[in-house]
């Protein structure tokens, strides 16, 4: 492995000025839609070494077409003062994978950030220290001074080895959900089966995944499903609660006639608001499917707001009782058979 320095984080605390950048974690873009552009500098590197000069800086970073990304660089072998002069930076390039061409022990950086319609935003910086280069491991007389041609032909293999070997020292970062992001995060879910609308819910349930697969096929487990899938409560009828046979069945035939005779099925009631349209509500029964017990079968019953006590109508659920309205009886009342009197 290359001998290099991860600047995860960015050493936030090392961070000596900043203009229009916003820190988030373990990474920075622009703070303001306002400025198109920004930068931030870094207090100084130390390699240890006088006249040492500097190889590779490389970014995980996000750039897109209408942005850019810009490394400023200086380098001395005296170093910097912290609040004293500004450092002389040099541009050395744009993009995410670079060469420094500065010789110093100390080395400054700024980095600026462009925008255009959209953020460019960095994740990740590495700066390859010495050993960086294939030429380093050759005898000396093949790292002389000005033999250029050497250098460039030997970093043809070096390029691949180096994203190789850096694919390696981040392949443990791809099996962490806490770390991992778009497809691979992705294929964690998958392999413990979570669905989710966003990164940040996806890490929350793959970390309750193994609570989740012991309880999933109970009541408790099918109503967290139920809950994930549309973000509504509901309520669980099974055969076993509202038997028709059962001698204490308070009235077979209408329990038979709302919830048959199956003993294998189970009722899922939810609000009638709860589904966007047939579409929406067909996707959530062919999700569920995976998420019932073997050899049972379910059906979804939408509860509609109503204050008629037939059909499925539940009280405190999608019935209640009306408040009583004090009324004063004279000439011009008539009462009915659909008026209740109550003291």
């Amino acid at each position: 492995m290359h001998t290099q320095l991860v600047i995860d984080n960015f050493q936030i605390n090392q961070s000596e000025a900043e203009n229009n950048i916003s820190f988030s974690g373990g990474q920075f873009t622009l703070a303001s839609p306002i400025h198109s552009s920004g930068s931030v500098s870094f207090t100084a590197f130390d390699s240890g070494e006088y006249g040492f000069k500097w190889g590779r800086l490389s970014f995980d970073a996000d750039i897109p077409l209408d942005s850019q990304l810009r490394v400023f660089a200086s380098a001395d072998d005296i170093e910097p003062i912290p609040g004293g002069a500004a450092n002389i930076f040099t541009l050395q390039g744009t993009g995410a994978d670079l060469l420094l061409n500065v010789t110093g022990r100390y080395l400054s950086l700024q980095i600026e950030l462009i925008s255009g319609d959209n953020f460019p935003t960095v994740y990740a910086m590495r700066l390859y220290m010495s050993g960086d280069h294939m030429i380093d491991y050759l005898p000396e007389i093949y790292r002389t001074e000005g033999d250029d041609f050497t250098k460039r032909f030997i970093s043809v293999f070096d390029s691949s080895v180096s994203d190789l070997e850096r694919d390696i020292y981040h392949l443990s970062s791809k099996f962490d959900y806490n770390t991992a992001a778009g497809d691979s995060l992705q294929r964690l879910a998958d392999w413990v089966g979570v669905t989710a609308k966003s990164d940040s819910q996806c890490r929350n349930l793959i970390s309750a995944a193994l609570d989740d697969y012991e309880t999933m096929y109970t009541v408790d487990g099918i109503k967290r499903s139920v809950q994930r899938f549309t973000g509504a409560e509901p309520l669980i009828i099974e055969y076993a609660a509202i038997s028709p046979n059962a001698r204490d069945c308070p009235d077979s035939e209408l329990y038979r006639k709302l919830y048959g005779d199956n003993p294998f099925r189970f009722f899922i009631l939810l609000d009638t608001n709860t589904f966007s349209d047939r579409a929406d509500r067909e996707h959530f029964i062919e999700r569920m499917e995976n998420y019932i017990p073997a050899g049972m079968e379910f059906e979804t019953v939408m509860l509609r707001h109503s204050i008629r006590l037939d059909n499925h109508s539940y009280l405190g659920v999608n019935s209640y009782v009306d408040d009583l309205i004090p009324a004063a009886l004279t000439g011009n009342i008539t009462l009915t058979n659909y008026v209740v009197l109550s003291g």
